[in-house]
């Protein structure tokens, strides 16, 4: 909603969020429990449920939501947005729990298949780091590039710290420029061109668009859109979005399960890919002359959009509900946590299982792997990201919220913290 001084012509209004306040936000905690754990088992069951991978999405347009309309909300209460605020907050919010990760990772690659590959974990670690493993270990299309690299899932954590460094700047022009309309049409040319160039399979230097940074900017999109909207909904507003979200729903509904053994029995799944990075996958055939990592991410991504929004602006929506279950917010808000560890843990139980390399792991395999990671998980987010969040809020835009954060609860203002994907 436009405003500013009408009394000086010469300097344009700024663009004014009308949305209403985040606050907590139990549902985008859900969805975080939901994504995490699809890309948990994605990689301890990577030939059968291959587009559990999409997982990654939704954290993506989640993310970009929650960054977005933190920063718009700042603004509002505030009149600027405080760069150096947001950096420090985000430095609090990814680093702390990250390091603990990075040092168990060379402790482990001391004894994995002998020691063999500590020096490649060497620079896997300085990657991780420094937030370019994305680039210094981008997926590589021969079948064996990947295969003994131990913080593979840290490529997501690289381009969202991207994403992040631009942001904020970004958002602070938009808003001082008024220049919601033309940004917003170019964000919607960009998320358009990634979905045409991996159907294409054009997918850019360091395979671009198969990293799916559109699916951050859908995120940005639907955080200006979430502004756009009236701050209370009358009954037919809430009517849209809610339709608008069950559509969303069965289209990410229909991405995820799309290349999956499921699929594969009822004779409907999609290969995978061409890529012989991911030849392994070998459900299904191509279909309408595809594979899935053409379509298979713009789904997910174009699919969650409308959940996330319906989510957020009717509580009362049934999936808002489900998704507000004390147990999924808490699994949540410990997300970060079990994302950055299961791999490394992983590891440790293959090769223990003497399934390095990309074996299968047995049933008893899976349950260590998971339960440990729940297990470290819990540990971290206690004992380092709480403290470290207890001093990010000094950080927060908004200095009068209540700090919940001994009852293992966010205050309003930085929900966010606890809300932003890996």
């Amino acid at each position: 909603m436009p405003s500013g001084d009408q009394s000086t012509s010469a300097r344009p209004e700024v663009f004014t969020t009308r949305a209403p306040k985040l606050g907590l936000v139990g549902s985008l905690d859900g969805l975080r429990a939901v994504a995490v754990a699809l890309v948990v088992v994605f990689h301890l069951l990577p030939a059968k449920l291959t587009s559990f991978s999409a997982g990654v999405d939704i954290f993506f347009v989640v993310s970009g939501f929650l960054i977005t309309t933190l920063l718009l909300q700042e603004h509002r209460k505030t009149g600027t947005i405080s760069l150096r605020s947001f950096y420090a907050r985000r430095g609090l919010r990814l680093l702390p729990p990250l390091y603990p990760v990075l040092g168990f990772t060379f402790l482990i690659s001391l004894f994995v298949k002998n020691g063999r590959y500590v020096s490649t974990a060497l620079k896997e670690i300085l990657a991780g780091f420094f937030y370019v493993y994305h680039v210094a270990f981008t997926v590589r299309l021969d079948s064996n590039a990947n295969r003994h690299l131990f913080l593979t899932h840290l490529w997501s954590l690289s381009v969202e710290e991207h994403f992040y460094l631009v942001i904020a700047v970004l958002v602070l022009v938009v808003i001082r420029r008024n220049l919601a309309r033309p940004f917003l049409a170019g964000a919607a040319v960009f998320v358009v061109a990634g979905a045409a160039l991996r159907a294409t399979e054009h997918l850019g230097p360091f395979v671009f668009w198969l990293q799916r940074p559109d699916a951050l900017l859908i995120g940005v999109v639907l955080a200006f859109a979430n502004a756009h909207l009236p701050t209370e909904l009358d009954h037919r507003h809430r009517r849209v979005l809610t339709t608008a979200g069950l559509v969303g729903l069965f289209v990410t509904g229909l991405g995820v399960m799309a290349s999956t053994a499921i699929f594969n029995k009822l004779g409907i799944a999609m290969k995978f890919s061409n890529y012989k990075a991911f030849e392994a996958a070998t459900l299904g055939s191509e279909r309408f002359g595809l594979t899935w990592t053409q379509i298979g991410y713009t789904l997910v991504g174009w699919g969650i959009a409308p959940v996330i929004l319906a989510a957020v602006r009717v509580d009362d929506w049934w999936l808002s509900r489900l998704l507000s279950l004390r147990w999924m917010q808490r699994v949540g808000r410990q997300s970060y946590a079990i994302y950055i560890w299961h791999v490394p843990i992983l590891i440790v139980v293959a090769d223990r299982a003497d399934a390095w390399g990309g074996s299968a792991l047995g049933a008893l395999g899976v349950i260590a792997v998971a339960v440990g990671s729940l297990a470290v998980a819990f540990a971290s987010h206690r004992y380092i990201e709480v403290p470290a969040l207890r001093l990010k809020h000094r950080f927060a835009s908004d200095p009068d919220a209540i700090d919940r954060l001994a009852r293992d609860e966010v205050p309003g203002d930085i929900s966010g913290a606890l809300s932003e994907g890996p």
